[in-house]
C-alpha cells in the first residue's frame, strides 16, 4: 500500500489532547504544502476558500473555524483520491 502523506499528518495528532491553536496552524501549514507539491491544481480553491478571503475585515479566528478549514483541507484530498482511485473509496 502506497503511503499517504495526508495519513502521516493525520497520525501524528491522533487521541492528542485539544490542540492550541499554533499547533492547528502547523497541521494547516502541513496540509496546504503537501497540497501545493502533490496537487497546485487545488491551488485555486483553497485560494477561494471563505477563510481565506473572509468578508469580514476583523475576522475572527479561533480553533473551530482552525479545524473546520483544516478539515476542509482533508476533504478536498479526501474527494480527489476518491474521485482519482475508486478502489480506496
Amino acid at each position: 500500500m502506497k503511503d499517504n502523506p495526508m495519513n502521516n499528518i493525520k497520525e501524528q495528532h491522533k487521541n492528542s489532547q485539544p490542540e492550541s491553536e499554533h499547533d492547528l496552524m502547523d497541521r494547516i501549514t502541513k496540509m496546504t504544502n503537501l497540497i501545493h507539491e502533490k496537487y497546485p491544481e487545488f491551488d485555486q480553491f483553497i485560494d477561494e476558500m471563505p477563510i481565506t478571503i473572509p468578508n469580514d475585515p476583523s475576522p475572527q479566528v479561533n480553533n473551530r473555524i482552525l479545524q473546520d478549514y483544516y478539515d476542509s483541507l482533508c476533504q478536498i484530498l479526501k474527494k480527489h483520491e476518491s474521485t482519482n482511485n475508486p478502489e480506496k473509496a
